[in-house]
């Protein structure tokens, strides 16, 4: 009897622990949320009055002494907001950004891009055209703007599974060939084959980032093309102000480049 007694009071006081372990975890939890919230709001708050009040409003992206040739965006926040998706791009436009790159980890922009266009229409009309790319050439040109005028803005919806298939099948052939020998000419030629129309060769590598969702991850996007890739972090890409945008190309501007000099 007294043993049973023991085995009754150890589980009791185990099961004590249990529970305070649990309301001591989820102290921290709402901790961490709240002090979270709070950075976010004094963080949009400063941004609110920078737009409204202060004369660093007034810098044009246009003014930009340097900008990024491809910038690229790494959606870690969803669900998707394609509506402030659209005025990213416009904001790129009109900074002289041609080549834009929206990357998420499920593919959910990659698998909507009727949505992003009809969002993007209103700020894009009469002023530049969007030509959507995707991984896959069969679909390449399937998604074009719907505005006749000159000027084209160039967007790729990339997603984790992009280049996989490619990669494996670019090592079978390696693995096929190997007998015959395997020089860097050919494993250069071999690898622009593949990747030729998923990775646009024509264009430039992303020169900038952009990491939204409080992530410091890249989320599996494309390693190979962020080479000489500059980072910056953003809480989120739903509701973005003007200023939060410009901060970060004035930030990107003012880097010194020297490519390993």
């Amino acid at each position: 009897m007294e043993d049973f007694n023991e085995i009754v009071s150890d589980k009791s006081e185990g099961l004590v622990f249990s529970y305070f372990a649990m309301a001591v975890l989820r102290l921290l939890y709402f901790g961490l949320s709240f002090s979270q919230a709070v950075n976010f709001f004094i963080y949009k708050l400063a941004h609110v009055v920078t737009f409204f009040f202060s004369a660093g409003n007034t810098r044009s992206l246009k003014g930009l002494p340097k900008r990024p040739a491809h910038l690229a965006m790494v959606i870690a926040d969803p669900p998707v907001r394609f509506t402030d998706l659209s005025k990213i791009l416009a904001w790129c436009h009109e900074a002289g950004i041609y080549y834009v790159t929206l990357y998420d980890f499920d593919g959910l922009i990659k698998s909507a891009p009727n949505q992003l266009l009809e969002a993007a229409g209103p700020l894009a009309r009469g002023k530049f055209k969007i030509e959507l790319h995707f991984f896959s050439h069969e679909r390449h040109n399937e998604m074009a703007s719907r505005n006749n005028v000159s000027g084209v803005l160039h967007v790729h919806l990339a997603a984790s599974e992009d280049g996989r298939g490619a990669l494996v099948e670019a090592a079978r052939t390696l693995h096929r060939t190997r007998a015959t020998g395997v020089t860097i000419s050919n494993l250069d030629r071999l690898l622009r084959g593949k990747f030729h129309h998923g990775l646009r060769t024509d264009w430039p590598e992303p020169d900038l980032l952009i990491r939204c969702g409080g992530v410091h991850s890249h989320l599996g996007f494309l390693p190979w093309a962020l080479r000489l890739t500059e980072f910056a972090d953003l809480y989120s890409h739903k509701y973005l102000l003007p200023s939060e945008f410009q901060d970060l190309l004035w930030k990107f501007a003012k880097i010194d480049r020297r490519f390993g000099r």
